[in-house]
């Protein structure tokens, strides 16, 4: 299993593409800005999508997708998502009025673009690979995912603050290689964070002491920091997380479970 960072920052700019990430050929979780590093051929081969939350920053390139690869489809793109992020999606984006509702376009098939309601503890099946939805800390209803195959696992937040649950979910699955954590803003903006619902340094390094000492920690990658930010974000936790392989996650990182 392989992971491609298609964007992963908490903000654009140039060189900076909000959170999408690539698993294998066929699943994407997100679809932020940095989805549109992908090829149109490439965006074909895609069959299964979970969205986190539907704030903008992760489902922006969804509706703008759909125009690029609709008339050429060959097999459904699958949406999964919670019930209020599919609530959101038909009411406020393809509606008509912002973008077209890509399940009734006239002429067309309309089982094309399906949506899949899912909630924490859901797991999805795709061959070799299995997608968990897990229970995170965030001002809307978010969701984060653990992707498993026989090799190992790949655990990723979506937007969080503190979240007792993730971290016991997580602690205790056998062969968890990466981590990745958002951590938004520095912990001299905890403010900030708490209100926005993201993890400060400060803040993730209270989580990170129930990591229960038998278990081999996985390494830490930090994403979703806040443009302006991230250096002293990445000097905290590069200072805080003691024992743990700290890293900051980029566009263009591919991480690897093997």
């Amino acid at each position: 299993m392989q992971v491609q960072v298609l964007g992963c920052s908490g903000g654009i700019g140039a060189g900076l593409k909000t959170t999408c990430l690539g698993v294998d050929e066929s699943i994407l979780i997100d679809a932020g800005t940095g989805l549109e590093l992908l090829s149109a051929e490439r965006m074909l081969q895609l069959r299964h999508l979970f969205i986190t939350h539907a704030h903008l920053d992760h489902i922006c390139c969804l509706p703008l997708m759909l125009p690029t690869i609709f008339e050429r489809m060959q097999q459904p793109l699958k949406i999964y998502a919670s019930s209020v992020v599919i609530e959101a999606l038909k009411a406020h984006i393809f509606n008509w009025t912002i973008w077209p509702d890509y399940t009734q376009i006239p002429g067309s098939s309309s089982d094309l673009l399906q949506f899949v309601e899912i909630e924490a503890g859901t797991t999805v099946e795709l061959g070799c690979i299995r997608v968990t939805a897990l229970e995170v800390n965030h001002p809307t209803p978010t969701l984060g995912y653990l992707m498993q195959s026989d090799e190992g696992a790949i655990a990723f937040s979506g937007d969080t603050t503190t979240a007792p649950q993730f971290w016991q979910t997580v602690s205790q699955v056998d062969g968890l290689q990466h981590l990745l954590i958002d951590v938004s803003f520095p912990s001299d903006q905890q403010q900030v964070a708490d209100a926005s619902g993201h993890y400060s340094p400060a803040a993730l390094l209270q989580d990170l002491q129930s990591w229960p000492d038998e278990v081999a920690k996985p390494v830490l990658h930090i994403s979703h920091l806040k443009p302006g930010f991230e250096e002293a974000v990445m000097d905290e936790c590069y200072e805080l997380f003691k024992g743990w392989d700290v890293r900051r996650l980029a566009s263009g990182d591919r991480l690897i479970v093997e």
